[in-house]
């Protein structure tokens, strides 16, 4: 009966600001029903909130063995971007950003969800770039390109082409 109290504990601390006092009792919350993806998510956000991304990180992982469908996606899009913002990121960090981010592109291209994708293709390309594949980087950019104007953040299109004049330029 505690622990079925842990995680709406936890989620009430977190309105409240108290990120730090909220994580022992999602915790708690992923002990007792570790199927359940909410408290992974609510701690994942917590940590990053309070600047831990490895702890986030740890979060997000565990939340891969019981996400599906839209969760999921999300938690590979996470894991991705949490890749990419690490200081120094070195060859195995690009490669795992590449993976979870085309992980999550697939998903949410299966979801129909184009904003996320957007979003997700942006990241991959940015993972490309830093990889130093920039054709793989292109695709990326012309995939957002061709989705509906209304989905997609910023001028991608001018990104597409100043990589592209890039490209020609090596």
């Amino acid at each position: 009966y505690q622990l079925r109290k842990a995680f709406p504990k936890a989620v009430a601390l977190f309105n409240k600001g108290e990120l730090e006092a909220a994580l022992p009792f999602l915790d708690k919350a992923i002990g007792q029903y570790p199927a359940r993806v909410e408290p992974y998510r609510l701690a994942a956000t917590i940590c990053v909130k309070l600047g831990q991304p490895d702890r986030a990180r740890d979060y997000y992982q565990g939340m891969l063995d019981h996400a599906t469908g839209a969760a999921l996606a999300e938690a590979h899009l996470r894991l991705g971007a949490l890749a990419l913002e690490a200081d120094q990121a070195d060859k195995a960090a690009l490669g795992q950003a590449v993976a979870h981010l085309e992980a999550a592109r697939d998903a949410f291209k299966k979801l129909k969800d184009q904003p996320k994708l957007a979003t997700a293709l942006i990241l991959l390309a940015t993972a490309h770039t830093r990889a130093g594949d920039p054709k793989s980087a292109e695709r990326c950019l012309e995939q957002v390109a061709a989705l509906p104007k209304s989905v997609r953040r910023g001028d991608v299109t001018a990104v597409l082409v100043v990589s592209q004049l890039a490209n020609k330029l090596r």
